[in-house]
């Protein structure tokens, strides 16, 4: 099978490919936090605020906990977008798989374009990716 150069992919359907080029990848340790395009967000706050001793109102949305200008400055500031590990970002739902982890994810940003300014999640189970196996990156 091997790896195709991106002039090569290009060939077989031009208009689409996400790609003009091969890029360089620069690595930056950084932290990313939970986002409401996660299926698990509503969990994860009410969770969070619970410990903090914050008040949770159990029929409120959770992005309903944030005033309009936290909430805002919250997927602002800290939406991911090129990353490797760590929590993932959506632009339309969840497609995790029960298990799975973050393995790389890219955005739309420039010439590289997913679709309609899509992210390309790949994601790998943790006992598929301790064995080092990456046949069954969805």
């Amino acid at each position: 099978m091997g790896v195709r150069s991106v002039a090569e992919a290009r060939k077989d359907d031009d208009e689409y490919f996400p790609l003009d080029k091969e890029y360089a990848i620069s690595f930056e340790k950084a932290v990313s936090f939970v986002t409401p395009c996660l299926d698990d967000f509503d969990e994860y706050i009410r969770k969070e605020a619970k410990d903090l001793a914050l008040p949770v109102y159990e029929e409120e949305n959770s992005c309903d906990m944030f005033g309009e200008n936290d909430f805002e400055t919250f997927c602002d500031d800290n939406a991911p977008f090129h990353q490797i590990g760590g929590l993932p970002f959506f632009t339309q739902s969840d497609v995790r798989r029960e298990g799975d982890v973050l393995l790389f994810q890219m955005d739309s940003e420039g010439e590289i374009g997913w679709g309609d300014m899509g992210i390309a999640n790949f994601f790998i189970s943790l006992s598929d990716l301790k064995a080092h196996d990456f046949t069954n990156v969805l």
